[in-house]
């Protein structure tokens, strides 16, 4: 149990707190899809991939706008592979993939500004244009429900 002292502090650090801060408008169509996206993108009930290689690695780890060319990167969880490349188209991103085996379906990209689904096609192939720079999480569906989920990724 806190002592009046500590209530009067707590008090004082808050009502500090709020003149710091600027008041806030209304909220923009922006950030209302980036917190849609953030909740929505919270929980997944698949398997987890692992990332089990990454070119980026190879460059120590530097952030990807630093190395030139596509970035590779492969996912592994539950028997299946993920084989993506990542390709910069200004401040979007181009992310190519192939689901091995193949399981037909579609893989779904999440960011923080909402989700897209692109469809697989019968050699595991897909393609997922305009995803947005910064993280993303890959979730491969196999007509059934999500089959694979990947950790989040920064692209």
């Amino acid at each position: 149990m806190r002592g009046r002292g500590e209530d009067e502090r707590a008090d004082l650090l808050i009502a500090e707190l709020r003149r710091g801060r600027p008041q806030a408008g209304p909220m923009s169509e922006r950030v209302r899809r980036a917190a849609d996206g953030a909740f929505a993108a919270r929980a997944v009930e698949a398997p987890v991939a692992e990332v089990v290689d990454d070119s980026l690695e190879r460059h120590g780890g530097v952030r990807p706008s630093a190395v030139p060319g596509p970035r590779y990167v492969v996912l592994w969880g539950s028997g299946v592979e993920v084989r993506l490349e990542i390709s910069e188209q200004g401040d979007e991103r181009r992310v190519a993939g192939r689901v091995v085996p193949p399981l037909g379906g579609a893989v779904e990209v999440r960011s923080p500004f909402g989700a897209r689904e692109f469809a697989v096609d019968g050699g595991g192939g897909f393609t997922a244009c305009a995803v947005p720079r910064g993280p993303v999480r890959l979730l491969v569906h196999d007509g059934g429900g999500p089959r694979l989920a990947s950790r989040w990724i920064t692209v």
